[in-house]
């Protein structure tokens, strides 16, 4: 994610939470007769606010870490997927399970990959 809309994103959110905290305060002290209940509820509404708009600002980029693993790895060689028909005869390996391999010949289509326990859809990458 882009970090500049998630400062941007985050700023709002302080924002508001903001206007939340004061709106909790100001009715507190409206309502509330006893001053001690009052200082105690405000203090805590106050630390609660606090502490969820630090959680914001120390979360930015987080997320953004977590996208990069989640984006798709460039593979080198030439890959191609199950059940398309092969258009360079070699070696291929699985993506997901380098170890299972098969040779491939132009004309053949590609198989599924036996993974651990189970055959699935299956990036090949030639082995150069």
């Amino acid at each position: 994610m882009n970090t500049n809309v998630e400062k941007e994103r985050i700023v709002k959110t302080t924002l508001i939470y903001a206007v939340v905290i004061i709106l909790i305060v100001v009715v507190m002290l409206l309502v509330v007769e006893d001053i001690q209940i009052k200082s105690v509820a405000v203090v805590i509404v106050v630390l609660v606010g606090t502490a969820a708009i630090l959680v914001q600002w120390m979360l930015i980029g987080k997320k953004g870490e977590q996208n990069v693993e989640n984006e798709p790895v460039v593979r080198e060689g030439f890959p191609t997927q199950t059940g398309a028909t092969c258009e360079k005869s070699g070696q291929y390996h699985c993506a997901d399970h380098p170890q299972r391999k098969v040779t491939m010949k132009v004309g053949k289509r590609f198989p599924p990959c036996r993974g651990v326990k189970k055959a699935h859809s299956a990036t090949w990458v030639l082995k150069e």
